[in-house]
């Protein structure tokens, strides 16, 4: 299992390097925590669904479950209102944001102030 997590790792970060929305999509599908946390999250199917039928680039579960994480393409315009109008439609309530990727990703900025002992 591990060395399949591994290679999706890899899939991702190749795919998104080189523009391979198909491998992307592939990369995405994850088979080995999804299938147990997603039963967790009501109306998963139709939102699936919904994700599916938009111009999205892939989905994946963020952290624990609760929020799925869909890529779109920069240019993509539609899919996100696309996707937030249907999901409204649903019994339960949803939100919705667009979020960019963190380039940085984490840091540590520390200031260190040295003093001399005598």
């Amino acid at each position: 299992m591990l060395s399949l997590t591994f290679s999706r790792l890899s899939m991702v970060i190749l795919s998104l390097i080189s523009g391979n929305e198909e491998n992307l999509k592939v990369a995405l599908d994850d088979k080995i925590h999804e299938p147990y946390r997603l039963k967790l999250i009501p109306e998963i199917d139709d939102i699936e669904k919904i994700i599916d039928d938009s111009e999205a680039l892939g989905h994946y579960l963020s952290g624990a479950g609760s929020t799925i994480m869909v890529v779109l393409k920069a240019d993509d315009n539609t899919s996100e209102d696309q996707i937030k109008n249907k999901l409204d439609k649903l019994s339960n309530s949803y939100e919705v944001r667009l979020l960019d990727i963190d380039e940085k990703g984490a840091f540590i900025n520390l200031k260190i102030n040295f003093t001399k002992s005598l």
